[in-house]
């Protein structure tokens, strides 16, 4: 699992020395816990990503039946690899590459969504989420953790809907576009079987 890289500014070193500045105790039982909007935003987002998931592998598989990759189990390959895959096979216009490439950027914050927990900042539009899992802070971090310690990541309120909203149109797009070559592929094939 890949989480956001870390970006330094003052707002996240402000909110990270909230949470490290508040007992443990008092983050879990009084921090506010989501609100049904919240819920409605991350739902949206896991949900992007299943589909953007499943239009990359349609994609990946149609070329390896047209033989423009190597037969095998594509639905084996991690989606990492999908994802490298779909960027590389085409020569995209640059506007779609970038978006195929901010999809696979912005997955680490659909990890986030689905593998921490999350809350609400007390005073603040802004979100904690929080984990305990040393194979995670492993991979975060490269050392082993100390007792007690957590992995937490922070993020403004707006952001979230607003990366949602973004992707939604990458992902419209993305879904348009495997439907169309997906069409290409059926009609070659059509025109293959008349002759």
């Amino acid at each position: 699992m890949a989480l956001p890289p870390n970006s330094e500014t003052e707002r996240g070193v402000y909110l990270r020395n909230v949470f490290y500045n508040t007992h443990p105790t008092e983050v879990f039982s009084t921090w506010p816990k989501l609100i049904v909007e919240d819920y409605a935003v991350v739902g949206r987002l896991i949900n992007l990503y299943s589909f953007i998931e499943i239009n990359l592998r349609r994609l990946v598989e149609s070329w390896t039946d047209a033989d423009l990759l190597p037969k095998g189990r594509i639905k084996d390959l991690p989606l990492g690899r999908v994802e490298e895959l779909a960027q590389t096979v085409l020569l995209w216009p640059e506007a779609n590459l970038f978006a195929l490439k901010k999809m696979a950027e912005l997955r680490s914050l659909r990890n986030l969504v689905a593998h921490f927990g999350m809350m609400r900042f007390p005073d603040d539009d802004a979100f904690l989420f929080i984990a305990k899992s040393e194979a995670d802070y492993k991979k975060q971090t490269g050392e082993q953790s100390v007792e007690d310690v957590m992995l937490i990541a922070v993020l403004d309120g707006p952001a979230l809907p607003r990366l949602v909203q973004e992707l939604e149109g990458m992902a419209q797009w993305l879904a348009t576009v495997t439907a169309q070559i997906l069409k290409q592929k059926a009609d070659a094939e059509a025109d293959v079987s008349k002759s």
